[in-house]
């Protein structure tokens, strides 16, 4: 099987801190006047759920774009020896043992090679002829 992607999932993951904060607030019972009232009357509460999470966002995101790496198209190659991961600046075998994780979260396949590090693999690029549960299913059988 082969299949191509190329996104941005590091955008969605410095999003969390800002999206857990709202969905705290939201959760929280409070209407949003009592909430500019709580941070007016508790500044740091402001720093730590708003300010603080785009002084981390910021930096990465700039990283980021700065980085032709980080946004090159990679090709993955799944067969029964292991993942073949291409890109233009690099390439790499990883066989099967070397994946210690995997995991399906909705339209994404996680493949964890360490505690560190993995590849985010979008089954929504799976190419033609195969399909998402074409790959789904191969897995299912490897494990």
């Amino acid at each position: 099987m082969r299949f191509t992607f190329q996104t941005r999932p590091l955008a969605l993951v410095m999003l969390l801190p800002v999206a857990c904060t709202l969905a705290a607030l939201g959760l929280s019972g409070f209407s949003w006047q009592s909430i500019v009232d709580f941070w007016h009357d508790a500044p740091l509460a402001l720093l730590f759920s708003v300010a603080l999470p785009v002084l981390l966002i910021w930096p990465t995101w700039q990283q980021y774009h700065r980085s032709t790496f980080l946004q090159e198209a990679v090709t993955y190659t799944l067969d029964d020896d292991g993942v073949q991961v291409t890109a233009p600046s690099f390439r790499t075998k990883l066989s099967w043992e070397a994946v210690v994780q995997l995991r399906h979260f909705g339209n994404w396949l996680l493949l964890q090679t360490s505690t560190q590090t993995a590849f985010f693999v979008d089954l929504r690029r799976v190419q033609s002829p195969a399909t998402a549960s074409d790959v789904l299913d191969f897995f299912r059988q490897s494990s």
